[in-house]
């Protein structure tokens, strides 16, 4: 949904309560864990957050806590959102004079431990998305060299005619989001040392 002006927290209830018993918007729910169904563009982007046990647990904290969503032009809601399966969020955007409202379920969350411990969650789009599509948020400590992961793995493409027309734009945000995400997961790990 694409807005003048910033929606308010009751127009964001309304708006997820609106959502909350649709369908998905994309016929292959799940594919995150295999591969991304064709005519989609496919979007991954990992980077290290570090080593050892003690910066995977803040990861993981951090990543409950939706702290890659803090970016200042980007917010999820509700605010604190608890990573349950069937889980609705809406995530707003600004951009530039615009605001766009999106709605996600939670469709998996796993927390595994072994040599390779990974804590992730993913969710899929619903019908009032600008996109249609999958993401997946991934924190990974692998014990063989002790380093610490941030992944972000996706697959997407419009679902309204707006974003349609936008498409390039529409793409540069989410490698935006992509990068920033990165960052802010960075920035919120180190800063709990």
């Amino acid at each position: 949904m694409i807005l003048a002006r910033r929606p308010n927290d009751r127009t964001i209830a309304r708006f997820l309560d609106s959502q909350a018993g649709q369908r998905f918007s994309y016929e292959a729910v799940g594919a995150t864990a295999h591969s991304a169904p064709a005519g989609f563009l496919v979007q991954r982007t990992r980077s290290e957050l570090g080593t050892g046990a003690e910066v995977f647990a803040r990861a993981k904290i951090c990543l409950q806590q939706w702290q890659q969503f803090r970016l200042g032009w980007l917010r999820v809601f509700p605010d604190g959102a608890p990573l349950e399966v069937g889980g609705v969020v809406a995530i707003l955007a600004r951009v530039s004079m615009l605001w766009s409202l999106n709605a996600c379920r939670i469709l998996e969350v796993v927390d595994e431990a072994g040599p390779l411990h990974r804590f992730e969650f993913v969710y899929g789009t619903l019908p009032d998305h600008a996109a249609k599509g999958e993401e997946r948020f991934l924190v990974e400590w692998d014990t063989t060299d002790n380093r610490v992961w941030f992944e972000i793995y996706s697959f997407s493409r419009p679902n309204q005619l707006a974003t349609r027309l936008a498409s390039p734009l529409m793409r540069k945000l989410q490698r935006r989001f992509c990068r920033e995400s990165s960052e802010a997961m960075y920035a919120a790990v180190t800063a709990r040392t």
